[in-house]
């Protein structure tokens, strides 16, 4: 079975997804991916290394205000997220991600 229905289903398949986010310290978040990710070069448009790929969002009160200063390889499927600030203990916050790339492009 070949057409834009078959393209669309690989193109899903194929997407990058986020399968968990841990704070690993107060100032350090551990992101996997469900697939390798491309980790070349902090400027990188698309990869995964560049801090301007990630947002963090308070999600309870009180909690500070984080932004991602850098971005360190774990593994070719995980990266540690540096803060700006240590985070609030005991506090609720989500790591938004967007325009990273796997190791093939997509």
């Amino acid at each position: 079975m070949t057409g834009p229905g078959m393209d669309r289903a690989r193109a899903e398949l194929a997407a990058l997804r986020v399968v968990g986010a841990q704070a690993r310290e107060l100032a350090r978040v551990r992101v996997s991916f469900d697939h390798e990710v491309q980790q070349v070069d902090a400027a990188g448009a698309d990869d995964a290394l560049n801090p301007a790929r990630y947002a963090l969002t308070r999600l309870s009160a009180p909690a500070v205000e984080a932004a991602v200063l850098a971005v360190e390889p774990v593994t070719s499927s995980a990266v540690d997220l540096v803060t700006d600030i240590p985070l609030t203990p005991a506090a609720g916050y989500r790591v938004d991600v967007e325009g990273v790339a796997d190791v093939s492009g997509n």
